[in-house]
């Protein structure tokens, strides 16, 4: 077994020595600029990034429908469908 408390890294080997599979060990001072090859800031602006776009198609989603009675998704989905239609050979 592992003496975790003893360790001069914050990282152990969670199966034995030879493995890749890392173990963060929980001390909070020791917490590691990059873990798993990301930096916190950047998976934080990755997250955003997804959180931006979400939000951005709920508002259109959303004005669509009242100021526009859903005219553009309407479009859109028979588009779509016609598309697909298409690509597939269906009548």
């Amino acid at each position: 077994m592992l003496d975790l408390a003893n360790t001069a890294s914050p990282f152990e080997a969670a199966v034995e020595p030879d493995s890749k599979v890392l173990r963060w060990n929980g001390d909070p001072e020791r917490l590691p600029r990059r873990l798993f090859g990301s930096s916190r800031r950047h998976a934080i602006v990755l997250a955003m990034r997804y959180v931006i776009v979400i939000v951005g198609i709920a508002f259109f989603l959303i004005w669509d429908g009242l100021y526009n009675h859903g005219e553009y998704l309407d479009s859109t989905v028979r588009e779509m469908s016609r598309i697909v239609r298409y690509i597939t050979g269906a009548a």
